[in-house]
């Protein structure tokens, strides 16, 4: 039993579903064990998780954008013309992570990425597309309702055993045996001595030494490394600063960073990475756990 990398990828685009999905695998079909969360917002995205070679089941359960838990009420400022201010008006138990959505009927919706709104009153700018006439929050917290999702699996090569080098054998020689006469016979009397005839002697074939063979090892690719991009604005001005950070899993919506003396809460996935790998900022919980 060994753990592997395993690359999981939608067979179907996501319906009231995703774009977290928990990964759940088992070796029986029936009793799973957690391999963590990966997003997977569309079918041409790929994700690595780390599971049992044991496995024979695999499935998804969405973490987010479910329809029961839309939160109504919150409508975009007219104030600007791409850029529009969203503020909660409800919230009762969801958030504070919720996925954006925007309209150009108000009746069928395209997905955006999560923000987080803290509580009733939090705002936070939004870039929407030109001719966008509505928009629409979905929790991005775990739902009550998973939904389970079809996949391709494609499994990340696993190391081949090299069978191990046959051990030299001693080889135990034959002794050449020795060739035997029979004694000369004591003459009779009145007769001639007779001359014994040799006895002929058969010398056994001599067993091959074996030949070693070379044993060529191939090296097992390095799996690719997978890495997430973020985007963090100022805590105190929701049109401030960005920075934009990175690391190999799916980033913590709910993290604020602290750089330079600033807090920094999540805006959404994207940007180029550019101020570095996440682990080297300091992370809080909230915004005002950074402020303290």
């Amino acid at each position: 039993m060994a753990l592997i990398n395993y690359t999981i990828q939608l067979s179907t685009t996501p319906v009231n579903s995703g774009p977290y999905y928990d990964v759940l695998y088992s070796s029986d079909c029936t009793s799973y064990t957690s391999a963590g969360q990966v997003l997977l917002p569309d079918t041409s995205t790929l994700a690595l998780v780390v599971i049992d070679d044991t496995f024979t089941c695999i499935k998804l359960q969405s973490s987010g954008n479910c329809g029961n838990n839309v939160v109504s009420g919150s409508s975009p400022s007219t104030s600007f013309y791409n850029t529009k201010l969203v503020e909660l008006t409800e919230k009762g138990t969801t958030g504070p992570s919720y996925d954006m959505g925007y309209s150009n009927n108000g009746t069928a919706f395209t997905p955006m990425y999560p923000i987080v709104l803290d509580n009733i009153g939090s705002t936070q700018s939004v870039e929407f597309p030109s001719g966008s006439v509505a928009m629409r929050l979905t929790a991005g917290e775990p739902c009550n309702t998973q939904v389970e999702r079809a996949f391709i699996p494609q499994p990340t090569p696993t190391a081949t055993a090299i069978p191990p080098t046959p051990t030299a054998t001693s080889i135990v020689s034959t002794p050449t045996p020795t060739a035997t006469y029979n004694p000369t016979p004591t003459p009779t009397a009145g007769g001639p001595t007779p001359t014994p005839s040799p006895t002929a002697v058969t010398f056994p074939t001599p067993t091959p030494t074996p030949t070693a063979t070379a044993v060529v090892v191939t090296p097992t690719p390095t799996p690719a490394s997978v890495n997430y991009f973020a985007r963090f604005v100022t805590c105190s001005d929701p049109n401030g600063l960005i920075i934009q950070v990175f690391q190999t899993s799916v980033i913590n919506t709910n993290l604020v960073l602290l750089n330079n003396g600033e807090c920094f809460r999540f805006a959404g996935p994207g940007g180029t990475g550019a101020d570095g790998d996440i682990q080297f900022f300091q992370q809080y919980t909230s915004c005002a756990e950074c402020s303290l």
